[in-house]
Order: C-alpha cells, then sequence, then structure tokens
C-alpha cells in the first residue's frame, strides 16, 4: 500500500525546526519518528533541570531518544534528526544563558 501523504507546496510537511533549503516529502513513518524525537529531546531538556542526571526517568528518556534516533536512521532521515539534536543543543545553551 503507497503512502498517500499530501505535501502542500506552500506548507511543506516537515516538523518544527528542521530548515532545509529545498521542499522535503515525509512519510508518515518518518515524521512519526522525527515528531516522537523532537518531542523526546524537549522532554528531556525539562526534566534534566528537576531531577538528578542518574534519576530513573531521565535514563529512560535516553533510552527511548536512542531508540528513536535509530528508527529514524532506519527511516533514512538521519540528517534531519540531527538537526532536531542541534536546535535542542541551542535551546539547552539558550535555557543556561537567558538574556535579561
Amino acid at each position: 500500500m503507497a503512502d498517500k501523504t499530501f505535501v502542500d507546496p506552500q506548507k511543506p510537511n516537515m516538523p518544527e525546526g528542521i530548515e532545509h533549503p529545498s521542499l522535503k516529502s515525509y512519510s508518515t513513518l518518518q515524521m512519526f519518528f522525527l515528531v516522537r524525537l523532537g518531542h523526546l529531546l524537549r522532554m528531556r531538556r525539562e526534566w534534566a533541570g528537576k531531577l538528578s542526571a542518574d534519576h530513573w526517568r531521565l535514563r529512560l528518556l535516553s533510552k527511548a531518544i536512542y531508540s528513536t534516533y535509530q528508527d529514524c536512521l532506519a527511516q533514512g532521515v538521519s540528517a534531519d534528526a540531527k538537526s532536531l539534536f542541534e536546535r535542542e543543543r541551542q535551546a539547552q545553551g539558550e535555557d543556561d544563558h537567558p538574556e535579561n
């Protein structure tokens, strides 16, 4: 069964934080894993300030992030997954150094 993902040329089907000069279409599965990875990364950033580094929740999140990243690799969207990691790294840096 073919994937029937519709992509509007004016609004490309890309998760937040992924910027490419050309329009790109994602399969449903690729989109699922990229969105999931972004969500898990945001959760880790949120919980990292509240829990110790060895807390079971953060360890579980790290395992989920690794697993989802492997899924992204298997789906052929490794560059997009890496850009999500980079965006999260930049967001974490902004949290560490807020401008007032």
